[in-house]
């Protein structure tokens, strides 16, 4: 015979074990996909920082003496057997602000993404990838974004690493209210209703946009 109390017993139950079903199964942690590992670095001349991950151990270093704003980043890798390997000597247009440590071209091994941002009011981002080697690591510098390709992207854009694809998230301004007939530099211009002078760089109007880096196309989409 069901009682008062075991009554009370079997409806605390059913709770915790609905909201172990709601913090196990959440809709949106399952959206979100596989992230990568973000190192917020802000290294300033003369610091370093050691990235670790099951397959890569590098040493990121800013030179000393160089600018904050504009110099060369030394990535130093070592091998498995920690034998150092060839230094990476790339210039640097911006901070060294984060690495992402990620498998980003499929071959099961982790590759490292740089991510450093200029010191203009945009805020652009230049991103370097290293991918991985027996013999090393390989640098490219992606392509960067640009208002034509992306009608209202000013910079200000922040990178994430999810399943394996770079993504880039950026706020929109209004000089993206682009016409088939009038080219982007008329509306840059002022001839349109919008104007660099109603939308100034610090406040974007018009929502945010994600796209996404097609590696084997070497393009953004």
């Amino acid at each position: 015979m069901l009682t008062w109390s075991n009554s009370l017993r079997l409806a605390a139950g059913l709770i915790l074990l609905a909201a172990l079903g709601i913090y196990l199964f959440d809709p949106t942690e399952a959206r979100a996909g596989v992230r990568g590992e973000l190192f917020e670095l802000g290294l300033e001349p003369g610091q370093e920082q050691l990235l670790l991950s099951r397959d890569l151990d590098v040493t990121l270093r800013v030179p000393a003496g160089e600018g904050h704003s504009i110099g060369t980043m030394v990535v130093a890798p070592r091998s498995p057997d920690e034998e150092p390997q060839t230094e990476l000597v790339l210039e640097r247009d911006g901070g060294l602000e984060a690495a992402w440590l990620a498998d980003l071209d499929g071959d099961r091994v982790d590759d490292l993404l740089l991510v450093t941002r200029s010191a203009g009011s945009g805020g652009y981002l230049a991103l370097t990838l290293l991918r991985s080697h027996p013999e090393g690591l390989e640098a490219e510098l992606l392509p960067g974004l640009s208002a034509s390709d992306f009608p209202g992207y000013r910079g200000h854009g922040r990178v994430e690493v999810l399943d394996g694809v770079i993504e880039l998230e950026f706020p929109l301004y209004g000089d993206h209210l682009e016409v088939a007939d009038r080219p982007l530099e008329t509306i840059v211009k002022g001839e349109l209703p919008v104007t660099l002078e109603d939308d100034p760089n610090a406040r974007p109007t018009d929502g945010k946009r994600r796209v996404r880096f097609d590696l084997a196309a070497g393009e953004w989409r």
